[in-house]
């Protein structure tokens, strides 16, 4: 038998089975929904001037760092406004958590009433507590007076503990009430509570405390890793 030829103008079956292949092979590549994803970066490096001696230190690095391992009782949010963050929410005069209290003086001082939220834990899971903002506001009366600490703490008369989820923040007399719930603090008092110095300096250096991020390892002169 003679071999069969496949018409003019056509290509072969094989041939016409690899262009099909090839189209499709185009049509991922050139469709912008087909294409594989690139998954986003995980670490993030910034570039600091300078190495701070430690993360609660008053060093320029040390107050740009801080704040990704720590944590407040209130903060300011992108818009300035105070924003509640290991407290339910802001205390007020509308909702009754601030009130202008007179014991003998005429300018009179303003009581702040905090309520920790449930959920709030320190890295090590420990719930944070009313005990940890008073321990915290006494480590601050005791720094140097030229500390930032110090000068935060200084804003307040006193921390009263009613439960260990609610504190009476008591401010000195004319002090602003912004000021007086951004001034409050929390460090861990089951942790530092009765710390030698050493210990002190060594959890000065990495912290654990409440916010977003841990320190998991600082080599000197090299980089710190969150």
């Amino acid at each position: 038998m003679g071999r069969r030829h496949a018409p003019r103008g056509r290509p072969a079956p094989v041939l016409r089975a690899l262009i099909r292949a090839l189209a499709a092979l185009l049509a991922l590549v050139l469709v912008p929904g087909c294409a594989p994803v690139p998954a986003p970066p995980r670490d993030l490096v910034v570039g600091l001037v300078g190495e701070p001696p430690a993360l609660l230190s008053d060093h320029p690095s040390a107050l740009v760092l801080a704040p990704a391992v720590t944590e407040g009782l209130v903060v300011r949010d992108a818009r300035d406004e105070l924003a509640p963050r290991l407290v339910v929410e802001i205390p007020t005069l509308e909702n009754g958590g601030l009130r202008l209290v007179y014991e003998g003086d005429e300018a009179g001082h303003l009581v702040a009433t905090v309520r920790i939220r449930s959920d709030a834990r320190w890295h090590d899971g420990r719930p944070v507590t009313a005990g940890d903002v008073r321990f915290a506001h006494e480590e601050g009366r005791a720094l140097a007076a030229t500390a930032e600490a110090s000068a935060l703490a200084r804003r307040i008369d006193r921390v009263v503990v009613v439960s260990d989820e609610i504190a009476h923040l008591v401010g000195r007399p004319g002090e602003r009430w912004h000021d007086l719930v951004l001034a409050a603090r929390v460090l861990p008092r089951h942790v530092l509570g009765g710390a030698g110095p050493e210990a002190v300096a060594a959890y000065a250096r990495a912290p654990m405390h409440a916010g977003p991020y841990v320190v998991s390892s600082w080599t000197a002169g090299g980089g710190l890793t969150l």
